[in-house]
């Protein structure tokens, strides 16, 4: 039918819709804190969203790659260095999220409280970097010795001890289930794909509805107020 046709674009529609909310939030970021135009930053980050694409396709992590991305953003900050930074360690998570199962977006939130100081020795994902031996062999006094460093050394220690899991986990071949997150995320990609064009075209109209719709609301009002004042007779006479 009809409407089936259009509920089946529309799904197209919505994954495209939400590509475009996050590649905004990120191009603002960018437009504002390295003062450029916005189309230069959108641009840059629908090339990020690529990228972001690509690692979650080639990882089969668990969860949202982009939304991973966001949350390590939001702490390195959107400067050039802190994009880059931001986009290597979230495929070194996604790593993390494909071998051990776990949620990429936790395991994100994890790091950048980490990043922060607020370290827990008994978290999965330090125990797993502890494992590496590049933060000492006593959990408990690790943890303590790097929540008193500075950000900046902590880091240094932090990062060291990540690109080692990583480099040890991207070994582990994909299983089932990553590899059919991996195919998950390129449908993902191609109903965006095929969703733009459509978003495109429904633009104009729906720019038209709001603009008749503001023209109207005066009017519908007034009818509203007009269609009040019988109401209650309405009622009583049943």
């Amino acid at each position: 039918t009809a409407k089936g046709v259009a509920d089946f674009a529309m799904s197209f529609v919505d994954v495209a819709a939400e590509g475009e909310r996050a590649d905004t939030a990120l191009a603002g970021m960018i437009s504002v804190v390295q003062g450029r135009p916005f189309a230069s930053a959108i641009d840059e980050a629908g090339q990020l969203g690529d990228t972001l694409d690509a690692i979650a396709q080639k990882t089969g992590a668990v969860g949202d790659v982009g939304s991973a991305f966001e949350t390590l953003a939001t702490y390195a900050g959107a400067s050039s260095t802190g994009i880059a930074t931001a986009t290597a360690r979230v495929e070194d998570l996604a790593q993390i999220s494909r071998v051990m199962g776990r949620d990429v977006g936790q395991v994100a939130q994890e790091w950048a409280l980490m990043q922060e100081g607020m370290i827990r020795a008994k978290s999965p994902l330090f125990q797993l970097l502890q494992g590496t031996g590049a933060l000492g062999n006593d959990a408990k006094k690790a943890a303590a010795s790097l929540t008193a460093m500075t950000e900046e050394k902590r880091m240094t220690y932090l990062n060291s001890a990540l690109s080692q899991v990583s480099g040890r986990l991207k070994e582990i071949p994909q299983n089932y289930n990553n590899m059919r997150a991996s195919l998950e995320s390129v449908m993902q990609v191609a109903k965006e794909k095929i969703g733009e064009p459509f978003m495109r075209a429904l633009a104009p109209a729906l720019e038209g509805a709001i603009e008749e719709m503001t023209t109207l609301t005066p009017e519908l009002v007034a009818l509203a107020e007009d269609l009040s004042k019988n109401a209650g007779k309405w009622i009583r006479d049943g």
